[in-house]
């Protein structure tokens, strides 16, 4: 069976470079080549998954697993987790990532389980988080791998936030902290951000727009603009609370202009519209 790609404006080109790997990846084949073949099968599912091309993406991945080229498992099972995650069935997704977990390699075992972890926490299924995240300490326990470590905590913090386990979620951050402290300093940022999430929870607003500054920085500094803003937002709201309306604006006109220094003026103004409705509120006194 052959894979092609679909057709379109801008897909065209995807596709057209997707069947040259296709046709490349068949004559190896032919010719006693698998190696070849696969890495060929392979770049040609990455050019449909660019282009959103699911459907003949699945198809390649077909002609790759029937190569039953032992090498490519850890690619094949990569790129399979990788396309359920496009294409967001969480059933499929949970099945491909466990198969991720089957390589042998550390790396890439911790990949299949934080997202294991968050696929289980984005169904509200706890328990399985929670074996996802512990058995990736275990790992990162094995390996010596210190950042790594800190970070799983700090997702194992996450999802005793998220149940509510306030008090062990606390306890968790303080672990976290102490490895970035020794070893790890780039995973502060992330403590802070869930410090501010934790403080949000027990209403404490001073601490919860103490650690989100904190954490905005990191997030800025690492170019993570999504959770900028996000954090600018749980700061305001926290200053909104305890200090007044007044205090929250001045912290969203800053973050404007720390976001349009950093990507340019050209990236939109993702918090115009929160700023607005908060000089709504001191309009309407």
């Amino acid at each position: 069976m052959r894979a092609t790609g679909a057709t379109g404006s801008l897909d065209g080109d995807f596709s057209e470079a997707a069947a040259g790997f296709i046709a490349q990846a068949e004559r190896a084949s032919a010719s006693g080549d698998p190696a070849t073949a696969a890495r060929c099968y392979l770049a040609a599912v990455r050019l449909h998954m660019m282009a959103a091309q699911t459907v003949a993406a699945s198809a390649v991945l077909v002609e790759l697993e029937e190569l039953e080229y032992a090498p490519a498992e850890r690619e094949l099972a990569l790129a399979l987790a990788e396309l359920a995650d496009l294409t967001g069935d969480l059933g499929e997704q949970t099945r491909a990532w466990r198969r991720v977990l089957l390589s042998e390699e550390t790396p890439t075992r911790l990949t299949a389980l934080e997202r294991l972890t968050r696929l289980a926490a984005s169904q509200g299924d706890w328990p399985s988080a929670l074996i996802a995240v512990d058995a990736a300490l275990e790992l990162t326990t094995q390996s010596g791998d210190d950042r790594a470590r800190a970070l799983f905590i700090v997702e194992r913090a996450r999802v005793l936030l998220a149940q509510g386990a306030l008090d062990d979620a606390r306890d968790a951050l303080d672990r976290a902290a102490e490895i970035a402290a020794q070893r790890a300093p780039q995973v502060f940022g992330l403590v802070d951000a869930e410090r501010a999430r934790l403080a949000f929870a027990r209403g404490d607003w001073a601490a919860a727009g103490h650690h989100a500054a904190d954490a905005q920085t990191a997030a800025l500094r690492r170019w993570d603009v999504p959770a900028f803003i996000e954090l600018t937002l749980r700061r305001a709201d926290a200053l909104e609370r305890s200090l007044g309306v007044a205090e929250a604006i001045e912290v969203v006109v800053d973050a404007q202009a720390r976001l349009s220094h950093r990507i340019g003026a050209g990236g939109g103004d993702p918090l115009a519209d929160h700023l607005t409705a908060l000089r709504a509120k001191v309009a309407r006194g």
